[in-house]
């Protein structure tokens, strides 16, 4: 994968974009609706413009502008997400609060200096290789002003009960980091969980805290069908990438798609999603205090 194209499914795939767009309501109910539930009320009273990095087909940005009132503009490689969203944009009558932008996160990003109090990412690990990962993270201290937000989500993709369905997540693992993704470390894991506040603390954010939350998406759960449609179509969607890296043979592959189907539609299937958020602020002065919290 170049720096251009990093993402590990085709980023103009009508396929992934309407697996996106069932992926932000399904984390939209796990949040129960909420944008930001980490923030505490008095730092979203001063938030006035709002970035999210890899916005895809804009979901986030979007509730960002009609729930909260802020100004949020979305970037993402896609062409396609970008049109879509801007589409979205426009019907709900939010094209002067919610804007959207091709621009590829692995670059320099085309803002000027210190115009964003919140800059959000969700699965940095996806889109960004971790040669890159100082580079972007000193963008991101660049467009924030002093006292802004980093908000960066991670999942390490949760614990359920089918050996296909854990087989697959190793997969992707496996073949994220043989592409040169994730924290570079040894183990099971991609390892972001572990590098993220190193990396904040490096860039000199402050005031440092970490929430989770965790979904049960078991059968028979709410949760339940929104993670069977999203991992059928991602793993389905992923399945090039796995085949490129050398991870699996077609045949292989073919099987253990279909037995975590079937797992999945077992009435005994147990399943469990984590979604783990660090904030981090930008000083207002250039001494940080760098602490870890837990929420």
């Amino acid at each position: 994968m170049t720096d251009s194209n990093s993402y590990f499914i085709d980023v103009e795939s009508s396929a992934e974009l309407s697996r996106l767009i069932g992926q932000h309501r399904l984390f939209s109910q796990m949040y129960q609706g909420a944008v930001w539930p980490e923030l505490p009320p008095e730092v979203v009273t001063r938030l006035e413009d709002v970035l999210d990095v890899s916005c895809g087909p804009g979901g986030w940005v979007l509730d960002v502008a009609r729930q909260e009132h802020k100004r949020a503009v979305g970037i993402d490689l896609s062409e396609s997400m970008i049109e879509y969203a801007q589409v979205q944009a426009r019907e709900m009558g939010l094209e002067n609060s919610a804007q959207f932008r091709v621009m590829d996160a692995t670059q320099p990003l085309q803002f000027p200096d210190a115009i964003f109090d919140l800059v959000n990412i969700r699965f940095l690990v996806g889109f960004l290789p971790r040669r890159l990962h100082d580079r972007f993270f000193s963008e991101v201290v660049r467009l924030l002003r002093p006292g802004g937000v980093l908000r960066i989500t991670e999942s390490e993709l949760g614990y359920t009960s089918s050996p296909a369905l854990e087989r697959f997540a190793q997969l992707l693992i496996q073949s994220l980091k043989a592409a040169g993704h994730g924290a570079g470390v040894p183990g099971p894991h991609m390892g972001m969980l572990l590098l993220l506040p190193h990396l904040l603390c490096e860039h000199g954010f402050e005031q440092i805290a970490r929430s989770e939350i965790l979904g049960e998406y078991s059968a028979g759960s709410p949760l339940h069908a929104g993670f069977y449609e999203d991992w059928k179509a991602a793993y389905k969607l992923s399945q090039p990438f796995f085949l490129e890296q050398g991870s699996i043979t077609q045949a292989e592959v073919d099987e253990l798609y279909e037995q975590m189907l079937s797992d999945m539609r077992n009435q005994d299937f147990l399943g469990f999603y984590d979604l783990v958020t660090y904030i981090g602020y930008k000083p207002e002065q250039n001494e940080a205090n760098h602490t870890v919290s837990s929420t």
